[in-house]
């Protein structure tokens, strides 16, 4: 159990996702890569990488442990109108990937964008998609 803060579960949206953020940022960070952030939030994706070879654009999201041990990380945007929440589906031409933080494990996951499906995408200890094969480490 985390002691050095609010229990995650207790966190509003916002703050997951600032959170998940941060730790992607950090963890990115860490492997020595220039983090980048749009001057706008139009964007469809929250940070780039600069590798030195290329710019990865990033889509960060907040996941949740599921009951069954598995990380669903959602594959969908949601942002807020006049008129209510839209849905919208991500393009290649939009973003590069998925980086998750999943609070509950204190795990970064990186999921490239051609293995993404068009709504959800599920983690696992072991299974088909594991989740040392998606460590952000592999960005």
């Amino acid at each position: 159990m985390n002691t050095s803060g609010p229990e995650v579960s207790k966190l509003d949206t916002q703050t997951k996702g600032d959170l998940a953020e941060l730790r992607i940022a950090s963890a990115i960070r860490r492997q020595g890569h220039t983090i980048l952030v749009p001057f706008t939030e139009s964007e469809q994706y929250d940070l780039a990488v600069d590798t030195g070879d290329r710019f990865i654009r990033v889509q960060v999201k907040y996941a949740k442990l599921q009951d069954n041990g598995t990380v669903k990380v959602s594959c969908l945007g949601t942002n807020s109108s006049k008129t209510g929440n839209n849905t919208t589906f991500y393009t290649e031409d939009q973003i590069d990937g998925i980086a998750c933080f999943c609070g509950d494990l204190e795990r970064s996951f990186w999921v490239p964008f051609d293995e993404m499906n068009r709504y959800t995408f599920t983690l696992s200890e072991d299974g088909k998609h594991q989740f040392d094969a998606y460590s952000i480490e592999s960005i």
